[in-house]
């Protein structure tokens, strides 16, 4: 039986709704500590043998991935760390950053491999304690992991408050992440997570939708801009069929564009390609949900 662990963050009320989804705890493991962007091949890390607490958690927030780092920075800074490195998903080398990394696996942790953040940060002291934590979202939830670990110290050990009584409060932030033209202009595409379709069928029910009203007044006011409306799928089903499904679905949306927005047509496509660009495991209802989708793509902006 594992002890409480004397890891390195101290009570703290951190400003987040937290539901924790996974926690572990590793005595005498060997740590890669990433503390550099990927290139030429590698990621350059820090090698620390200590005792190693996972904690990861699930935010119920639409707070923008930028803005969750920031809070753990600080909470970080806070309890005396100094920052090795920072670095958000295309700085960090992308997908072959994150196949560095030792992350828990869906549902308890997600990363969406074009918006997370990472940071590494150390504390010196009679035990040094080294921190690292990825924040990412899906459309609907954010997520974030914090590993902690402890060097071994031969006759010395600290004695601090575990991470497990980390207070919680509500956190209220500025809601940008499901902005169509925050995530156009950042991200070049934008998940419309707020449509909605009949059960099993293409035909976009008949309401307003907030994010083609925004999407709208983007092109309006980009007359040069075009994009591709791509539809997603999870894997129920035969891939022709999920195929047909996501292109009709893509269709649909864009034919709402044209006839209730009047945006020309020739400004816009429509394309699907099922279940082939997933967002998340498709062995779990919520990972299914997530892929099921329409993205728009920014593919022109002069």
């Amino acid at each position: 039986m594992i002890a409480v662990p004397t890891l390195g963050l101290e009570e703290i009320d951190v400003p987040l709704p937290l539901e924790e989804t996974h926690r572990d705890i590793n005595e005498g493991v060997s740590y890669l500590l990433p503390i550099a962007p990927f290139q030429n091949g590698s990621v350059s890390s820090l090698s620390i043998d200590g005792n190693l607490e996972t904690i990861a958690f699930r935010i119920d927030t639409e707070a923008p991935v930028f803005e969750l780092a920031g809070i753990f920075r600080d909470l970080l800074r806070q309890q005396g760390y100094t920052e090795l490195f920072h670095c958000h998903d295309r700085e960090c080398g992308g997908f072959a950053f994150r196949l560095d990394l030792d992350l828990v696996a869906a549902p308890a942790m997600y990363v969406d491999l074009r918006n997370f953040h990472y940071v590494a940060a150390e504390k010196l002291g009679e035990v040094t304690v080294y921190a690292a934590v990825m924040v990412s979202r899906s459309t609907t939830t954010a997520f974030a992991q914090i590993d902690i670990v402890s060097t071994h110290s031969v006759g010395k050990s600290t004695s601090v408050t575990p991470l497990s009584q980390i207070q919680t409060s509500n956190l209220e932030v500025n809601d940008t992440t499901n902005d169509v033209v925050f995530q156009l202009e950042n991200y070049g595409h934008a998940i419309l997570n707020t449509l909605e379709f009949a059960s099993g069928s293409s035909q976009l029910e008949e309401q307003s939708y907030s994010q083609l009203d925004r999407l709208a007044e983007y092109l309006n006011d980009n007359l040069e801009a075009q994009i591709i409306l791509v539809g997603h799928t999870d894997t129920i089903g035969s891939r022709d069929n999920n195929f047909e499904i996501s292109q009709q679905r893509a269709e649909a949306v864009m034919l709402r564009l044209v006839e209730a927005h009047n945006i020309d047509s020739a400004r816009l496509s429509a394309e699907g390609i099922g279940f082939l660009a997933p967002l998340s495991t498709n062995t779990s209802h919520d990972g299914r949900l997530l892929n099921r989708r329409v993205e728009a793509v920014l593919i022109t902006n002069q």
